[in-house]
């Protein structure tokens, strides 16, 4: 049970830092979300970014508390993952699943976050090589959230 807390704990805390969070907690609420998540990453020198809200979490299934595991698989949600990411960068030839994390938003909703990395790219200093890094969110109903181009600023 212990290691079930502190997990959630490290995983709220990694979440807070890497997400962009408006309002207190007592406002967060299916009805009245204002969490929000912005993932960036790059492919082909190019800038992505990865944006779940949490309206769109909300719609997707609730792990109840009392249930062991999430109600779908991490297994499920790596399929999703991958096929969301193949339509993306198109063949996963070099690229690999590095990390899986469980994300909670609020009591009952979490989504699974997938980092994935690729081919590196030659930059315009010949000397260096860029990697290629993305991430895709996958709710617990299986949907998968891709990463976008970057738009870029004017």
């Amino acid at each position: 049970m212990t290691s079930h807390l502190t997990q959630t704990v490290v995983a709220l805390i990694a979440l807070f830092f890497s997400i962009g969070y408006s309002g207190s907690a007592a406002e967060v609420g299916p009805s009245t979300a204002v969490l929000s998540a912005s993932y960036s990453g790059s492919f082909m020198g190019c800038e992505y970014v990865t944006e779940v809200l949490f309206t769109t979490v909300a719609k997707a299934r609730t792990w109840a508390a009392a249930e062991p595991n999430p109600p779908l698989s991490v297994r499920a949600a790596e399929r999703a993952a991958s096929n969301a990411l193949s339509r993306v960068v198109g063949d996963m030839k070099g690229w690999k699943r590095v990390e899986i994390n469980l994300d909670e938003w609020k009591q009952g909703y979490w989504t699974y976050r997938f980092s994935f990395a690729g081919p590196s790219i030659q930059t315009t200093n010949a000397m260096r090589l860029k990697p290629s890094s993305l991430i895709v969110v996958v709710l617990m109903n299986g949907e998968a959230i891709a990463p976008m181009p970057k738009p870029e600023m004017k």
